[in-house]
């Protein structure tokens, strides 16, 4: 009898499953590697901000914010808090919002942004535009906003 080396279509099947079950499992990983990473970004990006904004309101007497029907403030905030250099970046997957808030009612308040003692709080927001996911923090509170 003859003797053929080689495999048999069930060996390689089985090896074929093996292979993309390991594969599928690598990728379920991966994604959430990518998302956890990408979470963490966002909250020191927010970190980053509130400590520009600690240091523009000791310059100013009063804290940056932005028109809250605009989505992205990412340009006003490398602008204003970081000279102009882009420490925040814009890829377009990720933005960022700084809302002011009215000293007196804790309202959304953007009339008066530039007005020394009225913007006395805000909230800053962090959206990942793929997955929705959106993230914030306020200045004077540790509740959620």
């Amino acid at each position: 009898m003859r003797s053929i080396a080689g495999f048999t279509l069930v060996e390689l099947l089985v090896v074929s499953a093996v292979i993309g079950t390991l594969v599928v499992v690598g990728l379920i990983n991966y994604q959430g590697y990518i998302s956890s990473s990408t979470q963490q970004l966002i909250k020191n990006n927010l970190k980053l901000i509130a400590l520009g904004q600690t240091e523009f309101r000791s310059e100013f007497g009063y804290f940056l914010c932005g028109d809250p029907s605009t989505s992205d403030h990412t340009n006003t905030i490398n602008q204003h808090l970081f000279n102009g250099n882009k420490t925040i970046q814009s890829d377009g997957t990720l933005t960022y919002q700084v809302i002011g808030l009215d000293t007196s009612s804790n309202e959304l308040n953007a009339s008066n942004c530039s007005t020394p003692g009225m913007a006395q709080n805000y909230i800053l927001k962090g959206k990942n535009i793929k997955s929705n996911e959106t993230y914030c923090l306020r200045n004077n509170s540790s509740e959620d906003c």
